[in-house]
C-alpha cells in the first residue's frame, strides 16, 4: 500500500468509516483496477489500533493460514504486535458491515521484520515485512500456492496486484482518498529485483494504494498462479508507478512452518 508521508501501505481508517458503517464504494481499489470477485483467497484484514482501524489485505496459504505485511499487525512506535481477538478477516469481495468475519487466534510476524532497514528513494523501508494470521476456523475455498525458496522473482516478468485498497486519489494541501474496501485487481511488472525485496511498476496513474498493504503480488511458477511477493511500501506520497514488495520465497521457511504447525500434512499433499 501507499500512504502519505512515505509511510508503509496502511491506513488507519478512523474518521473514513465507523463501526457498523459500510468501507465499501463503487470505485475500484488498486489505481487503475479491475474488480477481482474470483480471487477468493484473498481477504480484507481490519485490524483495530490506538489510532482506530486500519485496513490490510491478506491471502490465505493454507486453510487456516493468512499471509500479510507485518506492518499492517505490528505498532509503528514500538512494533508491538495486535492481539488476535483487534484483528478480523473479511472474505467477501466487497466489505460490508453485514459480514460474517473469521476470528484469529495467532498473528505472528517474521522474527526479522524490521521497519526502517533499507534506504530507498531517499526514505527508509521495512525488510521481512511478512506476517502469518492462524485462523479458528478452515478457509472454505481453495488457498493460493507460494513462491518457496528454490524461486526467485525476474526483471520484467508480468505479475498481478490484488487489493482492497483506495482507488483514487486528490493530491493537494493534503492527500484525499477514496474508494477502499472492494477487492480489486492490476496488471503489473518487475522492474528491479534484491535479496529481500523487489519493486513492480504498473504505470502511470496505476499501482497499489492505502488498504493494499499486505495483498499478494502474483506470479506464475511452473505455470501456476502463485504467491511471490507481499505489497509492503511505497518511496512516494501517490498511488502511481513503483512500489516495494517483501519478496515470500525468502520467507518461505517461516510461512512453511506456520502452516506444518496450524495444518499438519498440508504442504505434503
Amino acid at each position: 500500500m501507499r500512504f502519505s508521508f512515505l509511510l508503509p501501505l496502511f491506513l488507519a481508517l478512523g474518521a473514513c468509516s465507523g463501526e457498523g458503517s459500510d468501507v465499501s464504494s463503487d470505485e475500484a481499489a488498486v489505481v487503475g483496477g479491475t474488480a477481482a470477485n474470483d480471487d477468493h483467497a484473498v481477504v480484507a484484514l481490519l485490524v483495530e489500533g490506538d489510532r482506530g482501524t486500519a485496513l490490510c489485505t491478506g491471502t490465505f496459504v493454507s486453510p487456516h493460514v493468512v499471509v500479510t505485511a507485518a506492518h499492517c499487525i505490528t505498532n509503528e512506535m514500538d512494533d508491538s504486535v495486535a492481539e488476535p481477538s483487534a484483528v478480523r478477516i473479511h472474505t467477501h469481495a466487497t466489505i460490508t458491515s453485514n459480514d460474517a468475519t473469521l476470528a484469529v487466534t495467532a498473528v505472528h510476524p517474521h522474527p526479522q521484520f524490521t521497519r526502517r532497514a533499507v534506504m530507498i528513494a531517499g526514505t527508509f523501508a521495512p525488510i521481512h515485512d511478512v506476517a502469518v494470521l492462524r485462523t479458528v476456523t478452515a478457509f472454505s475455498g481453495a488457498p493460493l500456492p507460494f513462491a518457496r525458496s528454490s524461486f526467485a522473482p525476474s526483471v520484467g516478468s508480468a505479475v498481478r496486484l490484488v487489493g482492497y485498497g483506495a482507488s483514487s486519489q486528490e493530491i493537494g494541501a493534503t492527500i484525499r482518498l477514496g474508494g477502499m474496501g472492494r477487492r480489486r485487481a492490476l496488471g503489473s511488472e518487475v522492474t528491479s529485483v534484491d535479496d529481500l525485496l523487489f519493486i513492480d511498476d504498473a504505470g502511470r496513474d496505476r499501482g497499489s494504494c492505502v488498504g493494499d498493504s499486505g495483498g499478494p503480488v502474483l506470479g506464475r511458477i511452473a505455470g501456476q498462479e502463485s504467491v511471490i511477493g507481499i505489497i509492503s511500501f511505497s518511496p512516494t506520497q501517490i498511488c502511481s508507478g513503483p512500489a516495494i514488495n517483501a519478496r515470500l520465497d525468502v520467507a518461505a521457511s517461516f510461512v512453511e512452518a506456520e502452516i506444518d504447525a496450524a495444518d499438519p500434512g498440508f504442504l505434503s499433499r
